[in-house]
């Protein structure tokens, strides 16, 4: 069996994702082919949503929520337009690929892959992987046959937008093999090179870099007293 698996490059966890899916399945003996789904539109639009995207929500993130909540209330037809404008795209890299389901990890490949069915006549089955804790704007709008979601509290929030209760699986998010397995601590401390002993502080701040990292790591740094 083959699988495409279509990302979205606005942020790493879509592409963690789309990674993690691919490892397991190649480990069963599928093959795989991953792509960015902004692949379909030319490079300057792709390049616009992508950095644009980053640059707002990390220099504008309140904006970045107003816009959010808008789409959340509101039809999102221009993403639609947009999606809907790539579906020849999309059944081309179908036909070269060869595959014989596609997985998205992102709502842009979903809509995409709903269009291109609808215009085509497809009968590839198709899958959305949510990679957010919520039901993200225009999830709704995609018809795939199953969604794959984060957490059980998710699904009435998914099914209140619209996704068919009974399409809905609960299997988290998923990861890459290696973050299943754990080292003694001693070790973990000298393959990252630090001392035997020691308070250690983890900044978990997204792949975009979200919060004043610079500000916490100073104030942690003020904070944080040496071991007895």
């Amino acid at each position: 069996m083959k699988f495409l698996i279509l990302t979205c490059n606005t942020g790493g966890g879509h592409n963690s994702t789309a990674a993690a899916i691919s490892e397991y399945f190649t480990r069963q003996g599928m093959a795989c082919v991953t792509m960015d789904c902004l692949d379909f539109l030319s490079p300057a639009k792709a390049k616009l949503v992508s950095e644009g995207h980053v640059l707002l929500y990390r220099k504008a993130p309140r904006l970045f929520g107003v816009g959010y909540r808008f789409e959340e209330n509101h039809i999102p037809r221009y993403l639609r337009a947009q999606c809907e404008a790539c579906a020849d795209e999309f059944y081309e890299t179908v036909r070269q690929v060869g595959c014989d389901a596609v997985i998205n990890v992102h709502v842009f490949p979903a809509l995409i892959m709903t269009a291109a069915v609808k215009q085509y006549n497809l009968s590839l089955p198709g899958y959305f992987v949510a990679t957010d804790y919520t039901c993200s704007p225009g999830g709704s709008c995609a018809d795939m046959d199953a969604y794959f979601i984060p957490h059980q509290e998710l699904a009435e929030e998914f099914v209140q937008c619209g996704v068919p209760g009974d399409r809905l699986a609960v299997t988290g998010i998923p990861v890459r093999e290696c973050f299943c397995r754990s080292l003694p601590q001693a070790e973990a401390r000298k393959k990252l090179g630090l001392t035997e002993t020691g308070r250690v502080a983890l900044l978990a701040c997204g792949s975009m870099g979200a919060g004043p990292m610079e500000e916490l790591t100073r104030l942690l740094d003020q904070q944080m007293q040496p071991e007895d």
